[in-house]
């Protein structure tokens, strides 16, 4: 098993969770997506969860990982669903890089279809999921200042409403108390 991350930060905290469960041997990697420093068809299994709307391009990621894949192998992806209206799918953009600068977009099933039909990779099966994220945790996880956070309330509460319930933003006493994201889950296989 090899752990690859772009952060040395997310390369400790993965080496103590496999610690602390008893996992096996694992490698940790540092290093750019679009440049993995592993040979051609060095893998069986490529995983990606909760990290492709940081890619600066998914295409080239995508190629990526279809390169060190082996003949048959399997790419599972999780990642947060764009939305296929524009305006919606704007509002939770600005939403994602106030909480985080590094989030670039989400994109859409048809898009990541497309992604992976160009780089060689057959997707074989494909779900949604809800996830439920109450805003206090989200919004600490990143370590927003209080200030930012005030200031993304006030904004996702100004947004219009068709945009708070294409995400099912829930406001209690005109506080935001939670959201729900959509959460792709893809399974393609090289060819």
């Amino acid at each position: 098993m090899t752990a690859y991350d772009v952060t040395e930060p997310m390369l400790r905290a993965a080496r103590g969770l496999l610690r602390e469960r008893g996992a096996g041997a694992a490698a940790f990697v540092a290093g750019d997506v679009q440049a993995l420093p592993f040979r051609d068809g060095a893998f069986d299994v490529v995983t990606c969860r909760i990290a492709a709307h940081h890619f600066g391009d998914v295409a080239a990621a995508v190629r990526e990982v279809r390169r060190v894949l082996r003949p048959g192998g399997s790419f599972l992806l999780q990642d947060i669903l764009g939305h296929d209206d524009g305006e919606a799918a704007a509002f939770i953009t600005e939403v994602e890089r106030r909480r985080d600068p590094s989030h670039v977009r989400a994109y859409r099933a048809v898009e990541w279809k497309a992604f992976l039909r160009a780089a060689g990779l057959t997707t074989m099966d494909s779900t949604l999921v809800a996830k439920a994220r109450p805003w206090d945790e989200w919004t600490t996880r990143t370590r927003m200042t209080p200030e930012g956070r005030r200031e993304l309330e006030a904004f996702v509460r100004a947004a219009p409403e068709r945009c708070r319930a294409a995400f099912d933003f829930r406001l209690v006493d005109g506080r935001v108390e939670s959201f729900t994201d959509r959460m792709l889950l893809l399974r393609a296989e090289r060819d």
